[in-house]
């Protein structure tokens, strides 16, 4: 299908998720729904990596266009943004244009790291650009291997969505830090999480997600667990000494 930009809005998903771009991005949607008869277009195209943010900003135009009667397309979706809203069940929810951006060029790429045996240490303080920072450093590091690209879209969702619960929700503060370590053996990820906060077990915590019903309640909270228990081939976790949380999560590569 070919769409007709000439009489549809246009909103650009902004890559960056601060509080101000959160309300950059609500404060014109807000005017693109008020003003338009027509239906509304989401230019996902510049977001290689989604985060649960985006996904509420999506979910809140999605709300919007509703309630005024719209629809709402998502335009140039990257595969991190397809792969994501697949995950949580809310792909069939979009109207999505043709014209998918794919990082593999039509082509899945294979994994080739069978018998390579190698480690990455990465200690982070807790404050968001360090986040961001730290999954750069994930992403030089895995991108030496052939790895899917959909595969490497899901290692660093689980990274950064855990490491900003931890950032969160931990009890620390900015000046403290995680560690992570991220080995790969065999056709798997193993990414190991240290922190020195309050006592939490992502892998027994039941979210109850209901797509639906957490877009008509606009739940916020408890997404970025959902995304990382749907990701993840394995979560495992500890309480090290009574000091330390210790959560390891295993992804295969192929």
């Amino acid at each position: 299908m070919t769409v007709d930009y000439t009489k549809k809005k246009m909103l650009t998903l902004p890559v960056e998720i601060g509080f101000e771009h959160q309300q950059e991005f609500i404060s014109k949607l807000k005017e693109s729904v008020r003003q338009t008869e027509h239906d509304l277009l989401v230019d996902c195209s510049k977001v290689e990596q989604v985060t649960s943010t985006h996904v509420n900003m999506l979910w809140r135009a999605y709300s919007l266009c509703k309630d005024y009667g719209l629809k709402m397309t998502l335009c140039n979706p990257t595969e991190g943004v397809i792969r994501v809203l697949n995950a949580l069940d809310l792909g069939d929810m979009f109207f999505i244009e043709q014209g998918l951006k794919d990082s593999t060029g039509g082509q899945t790429k294979a994994t080739e790291f069978a018998g390579l045996d190698d480690s990455l240490e990465l200690e982070i303080k807790l404050e968001s650009r360090q986040i961001s920072l730290g999954l750069k450093r994930l992403q030089e590091f895995l991108r030496r291997v052939s790895i899917a690209p959909a595969i490497l879209v899901e290692i660093e969702t689980i990274f950064y969505e855990l490491a900003t619960n931890i950032n969160l929700h931990s009890g620390l503060s900015n000046g403290d830090s995680l560690h992570c370590s991220v080995v790969l053996t065999d056709k798997r990820v193993t990414l190991t999480f240290v922190d020195a906060g309050v006592p939490f077990d992502p892998s027994s915590v039941e979210v109850g997600y209901d797509p639906k019903s957490m877009i008509s309640n606009y739940k916020k909270r408890g997404l970025g667990l959902v995304m990382i228990q749907r990701m993840a081939d394995s979560i495992s976790y500890e309480r090290r000494n009574g000091q330390q949380n210790v959560v390891t999560v295993t992804k295969d590569g192929r």
